[in-house]
């Protein structure tokens, strides 16, 4: 009985533990199988999140294909407008170039008329004279032929004296030299003149070369006479200055500027009184530069308009007496192609420019950058003198 008993409880214990084990790998499974949805629902998020991701990809590819291509556009449009800006300026400063090139003809043309004219009216006078020499040389030709030993005939002897009376000798012996160095004087002006003309129409005058700074602006200022002679005087304090690195042709139409506008402050301070006002031109040098001063006694540069005067179509002068272009060249040619500095002083009377050049002329592209990848090398205190 007991026994039987005993097996009983082991049964029984031996389905409880059965129970158990089951109810354990029920749990089990149910933990594997949301497991297996978690994974699931995990790989289907990751998949969603792909196909999130390649379409986001694919706008932002779109978008950057777009903002590209309109930077593109962009790029192109800005290339043009520069270019077209660039073209503008350039037509601009031959027009400009152009328009003192007209004015300076015409002065040219009025400088040579002048000796010109006085040299055909004394050569006239002198052809006049030597007419009438040769006339009084041919009565005492024939006087000479005809004339017997003796009293030479009376009708010749009078010939002769009203040929005397009609030349006025003591009057061209007083005129006629006068008149000759007058056409020699005037043909030297002329020469003088063409010869200016020649050194600016040099076929270099636009490539950097070693030049005579000084006989460069005393040519210019001889093509220029007309634009300053009825309104200053010219004071020239010329420096002994070596070879200069420079264009010709740019560095002369500088100076054409700064003499134009020198006379027309100095025309609007004058007036149509008569009066003369004064040009000072001096050049000197201190190496490794040379300075060029052009100094007027005009009415000086207000000090509300100073600071734009290099600015190009910036002018004070009424409309059609200037472009706004003639500082703004000057400015480009010194500063940006030469290397060199324009400044002003208009604190006392009139204005005074002041031209800077190196003697060796502007660097070049490759000294340039040296000298920057120098300054950027070292660490540290930067060089004060690259400063």
């Amino acid at each position: 009985m007991i026994e039987c008993e005993k097996c009983e409880c082991l049964a029984a214990q031996a389905r409880l533990e059965r129970k158990e084990h089951e109810h354990e790998r029920l749990e089990l499974q149910a933990v594997l199988e949301r497991r297996e949805r978690e994974h699931l629902e995990l790989q289907a998020m990751l998949e969603r999140k792909e196909r999130e991701h390649l379409e986001l990809q694919a706008m932002l590819e779109h978008r950057v294909e777009e903002r590209t291509a309109r930077l593109l556009e962009a790029n192109e449009q800005i290339a043009y407008e520069f270019g077209a800006r660039a073209k503008m300026e350039l037509e601009l400063r031959q027009a400009q170039r152009l328009e003192v090139v007209g004015r300076l003809a015409a002065g040219v043309a009025h400088e040579i008329n002048t000796p010109v004219q006085f040299v055909s009216d004394s050569l006239a006078f002198v052809h006049d004279g030597i007419a009438e020499l040769l006339q009084l040389s041919e009565c005492v030709g024939e006087l000479v032929e005809h004339s017997k030993p003796g009293a030479p005939s009376s009708e010749l002897a009078a010939a002769v004296t009203a040929a005397i009376a009609a030349v006025d000798l003591p009057y061209l012996r007083q005129h006629l030299p006068r008149a000759i160095g007058r056409a020699v004087e005037g043909l030297e002006r002329v020469t003088t003149i063409v010869r200016s003309m020649s050194f600016h129409a040099h076929p270099g005058g636009r490539e950097m070369a070693a030049i005579d700074l000084n006989k460069a602006i005393e040519s210019t200022l001889t093509i220029a006479h007309s634009e300053y002679k009825y309104v200053a005087e010219l004071v020239t304090e010329w420096g002994e200055l070596p070879q200069v690195m420079c264009s010709l042709g740019d560095i002369c139409q500088v100076i054409v500027n700064l003499i134009i506008n020198a006379a027309h402050a100095i025309g609007d301070v004058v007036g149509t009184s008569g009066a003369l006002g004064r040009i000072t031109v001096k050049t000197w040098g201190a190496d490794p530069d040379v300075f060029v001063s052009i100094a007027d006694t005009g009415s000086g540069i207000p000090e509300y308009v100073r600071e734009y005067i290099f600015e190009p179509f910036f002018t004070t002068k009424e409309l059609g007496k200037g472009t706004g272009q003639g500082l703004a060249i000057a400015r480009t040619v010194i500063v940006d192609k030469h290397s060199g500095s324009l400044t002003f002083d208009s604190s006392g009377e009139g204005t005074t420019f002041l031209i800077r050049l190196p003697i060796a002329g502007p660097p070049r592209v490759e000294d340039a950058a040296g000298s920057a990848d120098e300054r950027i090398e070292p660490a540290g205190t930067p060089d004060a003198t690259a400063i």
